[in-house]
């Protein structure tokens, strides 16, 4: 007697199958997606991020219809006119910074500050007490610039006309910055002429080989003219050049391709379509500074340049566009573009006036002098005894911005005077996310050998943190006024305690505002186009199982 297996039994057969099959297939599919694909989607993502805060002017693209400056053509025209008359050039030794990335692992040391010429910055003492530097290092060319960036303590240190006295590290020039800002120094430290960081401006080998440069790049001229946004100093004064700190693009409708330029060359023109370029330094010719290849060569790699075809022969200088004054800043990022004593050197029991002007900001404070400033104007100082600095402060919605300024004070019947530190400045300003309340501990005297800070409202613990800036994540406390204390520890085992007002505003909007841009998202057609090909695939795996399944419970008869 023939044994029929019942339809129902053949339907649970086939379903059994089929729901494996597709297992398997929908596993191995994303697996291999995992596996193979994701880090493709993931380098695609990281491609466009820059060593700093993402979403600054240094790896935000120009729109093509953005309107340009009033006197484009006549600052256009300037470049090339210095171009004629002093050359151009891809700057790779002279003038040109070795660059190490370093880990944790790397022994720290102190680097000393000294005086080359222009004295020595309050605070620069401090900002260089431990520096990642590896054994290898070396300065680049005859100016003997440095950088070293430690990627985990989002801390980058330039170095000017640096040096190795019997093992100790020596400069003249430089400072310490956060990743997390937008890459602009504080006046008056850094080393390019405009405090724009090194780090962020400047070609590396890695970027002109793979022809890939998503970043605005820096540009040198010979003559510049007062300042504009993001530079935070400046130096020069030649009337009808461009100002330090100015944008330009490359005419975005130009065929890079036809004009017949070397690869790196190229690489350039392109970033300046789509970045731009921005006036950072000064120099004997109109170019672009590239790594110094002693960063290769101190640890016995090959000079990436001999390989590369550097010259800048057919560049288009005179199809830049001069981007409007501080363009970029109306996303709201505090900037000082100006603060000056009336005289540099008085004798004592004498009065200096404080002028400064400041953009995207509600209120400036000098310390010492004043509290609840507007955001330009000018003040008087009290009867000066000693030599003094005076910061200022201003802040807005975004943050804050300091610069400061010296005045020498001699001493009735001398010729000197020791300048004296800097008073706290107060300063109540809206903050959202992490806040550099005390920017102070990042660029000023009283950072000397800080190692950690711990916040408190009255006696209320809030948050500690032992990376510089120490910013504050304003994220633990509620929206509103706040009086935040705050602990700061020496590394010479004294402790000091500050008191400082802020108003908290970590409203979705305000957060938003800060942070929308520095969110990686992928391609949405990547992960779409997978999870089509992938359900298709498992479909017909399926189907396929079910199929095999209904004959296979048949062969049971």
């Amino acid at each position: 007697m023939q044994h029929h297996t019942p339809h129902w039994h053949r339907g649970i057969h086939a379903i059994h199958f089929g729901f494996l099959g597709g297992l398997v297939a929908v596993t191995f599919l994303g697996t291999m997606f995992l596996s193979v694909l994701s880090p493709l989607w993931v380098k695609q993502a990281d491609a466009a991020v820059t060593r700093f805060a993402s979403g600054s002017f240094w790896d935000t693209t120009i729109p093509s219809y953005t309107s340009m400056h009033p006197d484009s053509s006549a600052l256009a025209a300037n470049v090339a006119s210095q171009v004629s008359s002093h050359g151009a050039s891809l700057i790779k030794d002279n003038g040109a910074s070795t660059i190490y990335e370093v880990d944790a692992s790397v022994p720290t040391v102190t680097v000393v500050p000294y005086d080359c010429g222009s004295g020595i910055a309050v605070g620069l003492a401090a900002q260089w007490q431990s520096v990642p530097i590896p054994f290898y290092a070396v300065p680049g060319g005859s100016s003997a610039q440095m950088v070293v960036y430690q990627p985990g303590s989002s801390t980058v240190w330039e170095f000017g006309k640096m040096q190795n006295i019997s093992g100790q590290w020596q400069a003249c020039t430089g400072g310490r910055i956060n990743t997390s800002s937008a890459g602009v120094f504080p006046s008056p430290y850094g080393i390019t002429s405009s405090g724009l960081a090194v780090l962020a401006g400047q070609l590396s080998t890695q970027e002109l080989q793979s022809g890939q440069i998503n970043h605005a790049v820096g540009l040198s001229l010979p003559q510049t003219n007062g300042i504009t946004w993001p530079a935070s100093q400046y130096s020069g004064s030649n009337p009808g050049s461009p100002p330090m700190g100015q944008r330009f693009r490359l005419d975005p409708s130009i065929n890079v391709d036809g004009l017949g330029l070397s690869p790196v060359a190229k690489a350039i023109a392109r970033a300046g379509q789509t970045y731009g370029f921005v006036v950072w330094n000064t120099g004997g010719t109109v170019g672009f500074t590239a790594e110094n290849a002693a960063s290769a060569t101190s640890r016995g790699l090959p000079d990436p340049y001999n390989s590369l075809s550097t010259g800048l022969n057919g560049f288009p200088w005179d199809k830049l566009q001069a981007l409007p004054s501080d363009y970029g800043q109306a996303a709201g990022i505090p900037a000082i573009t100006a603060f000056s004593a009336s005289q540099s050197q008085i004798t004592a029991d004498g009065r200096v006036m404080l002028t400064w002007q400041a953009n995207n900001v509600t209120r400036c404070a000098i310390a010492g002098i004043a509290d609840n400033l507007a955001a330009s104007g000018s003040v008087q100082s009290g009867l000066l005894k000693d030599s003094a600095t005076f910061v200022l402060r201003c802040g807005g919605p975004l943050g804050t911005a300091t610069s400061q300024v010296s005045v020498r004070v001699t001493p009735i019947g001398s010729n000197d005077g020791v300048p004296i530190p800097p008073a706290p400045a107060t300063i109540n300003e809206p903050y959202a996310g992490y806040a550099n309340i005390f920017s102070d501990l990042m660029s000023g005297e009283s950072a000397q050998g800080a190692y950690k800070v711990v916040y408190y409202e009255k006696k209320t613990y809030i948050y500690e943190t032992a990376t510089p800036p120490f910013a504050l994540n304003t994220l633990r406390l509620d929206n509103g006024p706040h009086t935040i204390n705050a602990k700061v520890y020496y590394q010479d085992g004294h402790v000091s305690e500050r008191t400082l007002g802020i108003s908290v505003n970590n409203s979705l909007e305000a957060f938003a505002s800060i942070n929308q841009s520095r969110l990686i998202h992928a391609p949405a057609s990547i992960p779409l186009l997978w999870g089509v090909l992938g359900g298709i695939a498992a479909a017909i795996v399926m189907a396929a199982g079910t199929l095999w399944g209904w004959h296979r419970a048949h062969l049971l008869n």
